[in-house]
């Protein structure tokens, strides 16, 4: 199917008009695995028309960076109009566009979304700066779940005094984890091999997700999260030998979904509780994950089964109400991974 102006048009009109479809989002993937040429073509004549009716589009941006190089210049006057209404997807293009020669105005932005302590856009500013310079300035921090305000401020202190000493490159991130292997001696450890491979390559591909990986647990780390609560033997098994660390997975609708490692597990699992009265709800589930901030959990008291299923909550809802989700932990990886029978 050919994707046009006019057929983008009629596609955001129905998304927007109709609760639950994303034919729009879904018609923006297409054109991505298009001619790059022509889909680049239809993308900016659409774009000028989304601004022409003052529709804000951020996810019509983040499928333009895609396309974008260090000839489309023209962009920029449009690009900068943007920033304050559509936020990283802009200036993700902006950069894209000028690559170091964005330094300045992406530093200067930093300092103006740390004044106006909007956290989430500086952070993202942060690993933007990270992706050209190949410096560390995100290191030890998850990149979809940032940190916080006050956690930040060392980090731009170490950007401006990048700036003063004239931009200097930095060594890039070196993949420790890229001799993590899994030996295949069932189906579980099938799908965790394939997850494993496909981690390799999109760290190799994707900028945004270089850190993405599954690791042994760190000892100490497990022992602190044993302590705490009695797990269920399959998900103490998972979390030793395949601790995720940074990974998002997308599901064909956009959404995004996270399983924690014992680092995040410890870290966003009281977070995610945080006002909700201490129940038995909370005894008989661990939030073991989330999707854009849904909870996803387990039930502690499935200590011996063979299956670890999901279950998912809104996190408008409170308490929360958890219904089943996927019906083991390796399944819910399947389906987002395609791995080899």
């Amino acid at each position: 199917m050919e994707v046009t102006v006019e057929v983008l048009k009629k596609a955001y009109k129905k998304t927007q008009e109709v609760r639950g479809c994303y034919d729009y989002y879904n018609k923006l993937t297409l054109l991505e695995k298009k001619d790059p040429v022509s889909s680049k073509k239809t993308l900016i004549e659409f774009l000028h028309y989304q601004i022409s009716v003052g529709n804000d589009d951020w996810s019509l941006l983040s499928s333009l960076e895609k396309f974008l190089d260090a000839g489309d210049t023209e962009l920029l006057p449009t690009l900068y109009k943007l920033v304050e209404k559509c936020g990283c997807s802009a200036f993700n293009c902006i950069a894209k566009i000028e690559g170091k020669n964005s330094y300045p105005f992406l530093v200067s932005l930093l300092q103006k979304e740390m004044s106006s302590r909007r956290e989430g856009i500086a952070f993202q500013i942060v690993c933007l700066l990270t992706d050209i310079s190949k410096q560390q300035f995100d290191d030890g921090f998850f990149r979809y779940n940032g940190p916080s305000l006050e956690e930040l401020k060392p980090r731009v202190a170490e950007i401006l005094m990048w700036k003063k000493a004239g931009y200097p490159d930095g060594e890039g991130f070196i993949d420790s984890f890229a001799d993590f292997t899994v030996e295949v001696v069932d189906d579980d450890t099938r799908i965790m091999s394939g997850v494993n491979e496909y981690l390799k390559k999109i760290r190799t591909e994707d900028k945004l997700k270089d850190r993405c990986y599954l690791a042994k647990a760190d000892e100490q780390l497990l022992e602190t999260v044993m302590q705490r609560w009695e797990l269920p033997k399959r998900y103490l098994d998972f979390l030793a030998n395949y601790s995720p660390y940074d990974i998002q997975l997308e599901s064909n609708f956009g959404e995004s979904y996270t399983l924690y490692g014992v680092t995040e597990l410890l870290k966003w699992h009281d977070e995610i509780w945080d006002g909700i009265p201490e129940t038995t709800l909370n005894k008989k589930y661990l939030v073991v994950g989330d999707r854009e901030g849904d909870p996803i959990a387990i039930i502690l008291s499935d200590t011996e089964s063979d299956k670890l299923p999901l279950f998912i909550a809104s996190h408008d809802s409170a308490p929360f109400i958890f219904k089943f989700f996927a019906k083991d932990i390796y399944a819910f990886f399947e389906r987002f991974i395609k791995v080899k029978k």
